[in-house]
Parts: C-alpha cells; sequence; structure tokens
C-alpha cells in the first residue's frame, strides 16, 4: 500500500517491512552528509503505522546540529541539536563514546537505543586518573584507555580522594569490575562528608564484567572543608593480589552520563532538541526506554525533547 508523505511500505502480519521507507530514509541523510545508524529503531518504528502520523524522529540518524525525521520525508520535520560541548554515550557493544559537539547521542545503555536528553552537570572528581588518589595498601596502575587496575597489596585496601563539591545532596559513581580471585567479593562505595562527620555507603559484589555503581546521597548539612569519596574493597576472603579495574569515577549534583575530567572539574552543557510542530498536529507522543508513553495534548508553540531516554517521537492530526 500507499502511505501518507509519498513513502511506500508494505508489511505483512508479523514481518519486518520491505526495505522500501528505509531506503528512502537512508538515502535522504546520505546525500546530505549525515550518519545512518542501521539499528533496528526505523523497522521498529514503522511496523505499527498509523496514516495520521505527521511526524516520526527514532534514534537512528544525525549530523551535527540536526537528527532527522523520517515522517515527513522532505527534511521539515528534522530537528535541531545544540549542545555547545562534547558528551559521552554508550554504544551498541556497551562501550562509552564521545559525541562531537551539537551531535545528537543515541545511547544504548538500556540494550536498546535511544535517544538521550539531559540537562547541564559538572563532574567534580577532577582526578580521574586513579594514580593521584590517596591509595592505601594497594597499587594502582595506568592500563590506557582511561581504565586503571588496583591491586591489593594487604588486606582492606582503599582508594580515596577529596573532591570540589559542597552541595548537600548529590550522586557518585565509577563503573568497576573484578579480575580474577577478586571476582565473587565484595566492595563497597563511600560518600563522607568533613572528615567522617557523616558517611553514607553501598556495598556491592564485584564481577567479571563492567558495572556502573552509583550511589545517591543527601547530607544533613552542607559540607564545609570537603567531600570524599572512596572505595573499599572488603570481603573477609580478601588476599593480597586480588585486582579489580576501574574507570570513570564521577560526582554530581544529579544522574547524569560520565562527564571526562582531567587534573580539574567538568561541566558539560545541557542538550537541547527542538523539532518543528507540523500545522494541524493535535497529539505528540513521547515514548521513553521503558516503553512508556507521555502523551502531549496542548501542544506549545514550540516543541523541546525534555530531559530522559526516548524510543522514539511522534505527531499526530
Amino acid at each position: 500500500m500507499t502511505l501518507n508523505n509519498n513513502i511506500s511500505f508494505r508489511s505483512t502480519a508479523g514481518k519486518k517491512p520491505t526495505p522500501n521507507i528505509f531506503e528512502a530514509f537512508r538515502q535522504r541523510v546520505q546525500a546530505d552528509g549525515g550518519t545512518f545508524e542501521d539499528n533496528g529503531a526505523v523497522e521498529t518504528a514503522v511496523r505499527n503505522w498509523n496514516s495520521n502520523r505527521k511526524l516520526l524522529i527514532t534514534p537512528t540518524a544525525y549530523k551535527s546540529g540536526k537528527a532527522y525525521s523520517i515522517i515527513p520525508k522532505d527534511g521539515s520535520g528534522d530537528a535541531t541539536v545544540d549542545r555547545n560541548c562534547t558528551a559521552t554515550f554508550v554504544d551498541s557493544n556497551g562501550i562509552p563514546q564521545t559525541a562531537a559537539l551539537n551531535e545528537l547521542r543515541i545511547d544504548h545503555s538500556t540494550g536498546e537505543p535511544c535517544i538521550l536528553v539531559e540537562g547541564q552537570a559538572t563532574n567534580y572528581v577532577s582526578k580521574r586518573n586513579f594514580q593521584l588518589w590517596g591509595v592505601t595498601r594497594a597499587t594502582a596502575t595506568d592500563l590506557g584507555d582511561n581504565i586503571y587496575s588496583a591491586v591489593a597489596t594487604d588486606l582492606d585496601p582503599i582508594l580515596s580522594l577529596s573532591t570540589g563539591y559542597f552541595g548537600i545532596s548529590g550522586f557518585f559513581k565509577v563503573e568497576i569490575k573484578g579480575v580474577g580471585s577478586s571476582i565473587g567479593k565484595n566492595a563497597r562505595l563511600f560518600v563522607i562528608r568533613d572528615a567522617f562527620s557523616e558517611i553514607k555507603q553501598l556495598p556491592f559484589v564485584l564481577t567479571g564484567d563492567w558495572q556502573t555503581i552509583e550511589i545517591p546521597y543527601t547530607f544533613s548539612a552542607i559540607p564545609t572543608t570537603k567531600t570524599d569519596v572512596r572505595i573499599d574493597f572488603v570481603d573477609s576472603a580478601v588476599a593480597v593480589g586480588d585486582t579489580a579495574h576501574l574507570r570513570n569515577p564521577q560526582l554530581s549534583e544529579i544522574s547524569t552520563s560520565y562527564i571526562p575530567t582531567n587534573g580539574a572539574i567538568a561541566t558539560r552543557l545541557a542538550d537541547t532538541v527542538t523539532i518543528p510542530i507540523p500545522t494541524g498536529t493535535t497529539q505528540i507522543i513521547e515514548t521513553l526506554s521503558d516503553d512508556t508513553e507521555n502523551i502531549i495534548t496542548t501542544i506549545p508553540a514550540t516543541y523541546t525533547i525534555p530531559v530522559g531516554l526516548f524510543k522514539k517521537i511522534e505527531m499526530f492530526g
């Protein structure tokens, strides 16, 4: 059958759609010098077709300053992307990557491609190099690619540092995995106010895969001297030589993607993704990463994607 916007599309229940719409979209993106990610988002979005759909954007295609709309096919629905700095995201292989200035982030941290939109945030852990941390009863070695190896030289090895953050609440996180004999052993994350005036902690178990451990915390008072973050390897069976790999430590006001630092605190600016609203639009549907739908029926003069992870943005009328 033939759908609106003059895009040919045929499908059979339970089968993938023919590649006509896919190819038309891909060719438009590539002709404009954009990047097209064949990640299945287009096929998923068009499988349940609605002829009243005036606009469709998925986490598929972009170039600097732009996110491409599948509908309308003429580009009049393309979004503008503004973020005057680089920013990180997780690719389809689970590996942290960096998006260029004003580039849409297609994030796979949930296991599926999503448009990632975040507000401004700061990482107050300036010393991403663990060799610069205070290290007690352990050694820290740079393995390259911002990965550091912490090896116990005695029981209860500790990595710790003071940060420049003086907020009453925040989030500390780090990516960590066990190596060899340390897999399955226990560890803890600590956030400490003013030299142990107040302590928040989160226990976890070391695994052989990278895992992001994050502790949200709220202090009863604003720190007056410092906020410390600390990692302890505390299993009663810990042994000399037990090893953990760590990367991307972060303390920030909000839970957010990793913000790289290198000797000084760093701030990532907000993502602003603005989509033109087609004439006659009566409904906007935002599909989140967990398939929850936010339905908007009071149509704004200008639509900007809110903070979150989104599988698609649709407009109907």
